[in-house]
């Protein structure tokens, strides 16, 4: 009788621990899908949808997602941004990034319910084909490259020769940048195809969007990074830290992405050595003031 007891005591407190590890499991995956801020983070996912179904008449396929918690560099707010990065594909198969973005006062345990929350900041990458509003021609005379570009109304906006042939990208639905250069310098020229905006010439960009363009600059004997309106060199915003010396400008910066018009993600090496071995990662995300 009593080792049956025992038996019986022994089940049901098995149970009951079982249950209480299903029901810690249970809201462990509830706070990972609906509350932490990480990459499972459902809210995120389906405010991103809902942004490509808004704006784009297509179906997307969800490649990855990224997560990362940055520290934020302003004057006004002290905190961090919590960032999102899907990478998807159209039904051609292009591929295309969105970016999600929250800010926040906490590094670690972050996370709210307020699913309109989510859309506060969101942007991506897709430009949706036969919606553009310029277009370009290259002509070769001689040795050098004509390069013309035109409005969609077949007016010319920016006309110029190449001693080689530049690199040309399109950068969202409205803004065309040719790149051209050798070496370690390299120029780029962006043309604006509905404002019919021509920018002047700005060395060694690394991250653009059709307002914002980021690149390095040395600058008194130290190198800075450049946060400025395309357009407008008056409009900008100098970042300086203990960057290290380099013999190229770009070469302590490993990744920059223009998230908006004034916010922007870093992520560069500081340290006083020449040996990339001593230098130390950072990441910021920048909210410029100077538009």
């Amino acid at each position: 009788m009593k080792n049956g007891k025992k038996k019986r005591i022994l089940s049901i407190t098995a149970g009951c621990m079982m249950l209480m590890m299903l029901f810690a499991g249970g809201v462990y995956y509830m706070l990972t899908r609906y509350y932490f801020y990480n990459a499972h983070n459902r809210y995120a996912k389906n405010e991103m949808m809902y942004h490509l179904d808004y704006w784009y008449d297509k179906p997307f396929e969800l490649l990855s997602t990224e997560y990362e918690t940055v520290e934020a560099k302003s004057d006004k707010l002290q905190g961090y941004v919590y960032i999102w990065t899907y990478t998807l594909a159209d039904d051609k198969g292009e591929q295309l990034q969105a970016c999600l973005w929250l800010y926040g006062l906490l590094e670690k345990g972050a996370g709210n319910t307020h699913a309109p929350d989510y859309g506060s900041y969101i942007s991506d990458t897709y430009v949706e084909a036969g919606t553009e509003s310029l277009a370009y021609e290259i002509e070769q005379v001689e040795e050098d490259y004509r390069i013309s570009v035109y409005d969609s109304r077949k007016n010319l906006l920016y006309e110029d020769s190449y001693p080689r042939e530049p690199v040309i990208k399109r950068i969202g639905k409205n803004t065309l940048e040719i790149h051209e250069g050798a070496g370690n310098t390299w120029w780029s020229v962006f043309i604006n195809g509905e404002t019919g905006e021509v920018s002047e010439p700005i060395a060694d960009v690394i991250a653009c969007n059709e307002q914002t363009a980021v690149y390095p600059v040395f600058e008194d004997g130290v190198f800075k990074i450049m946060i400025r309106d395309i357009y407008n060199e008056n409009a900008y915003e100098e970042i300086t830290d203990d960057f290290p010396p380099v013999a190229t400008g770009t070469g302590f910066i490993k990744e920059a992405r223009v998230l908006d018009r004034n916010t922007v993600y870093l992520d560069y090496f500081t340290g006083d050595s020449g040996n990339g071995d001593d230098w130390e990662e950072k990441k910021i995300v920048v909210l410029s003031e100077w538009q």
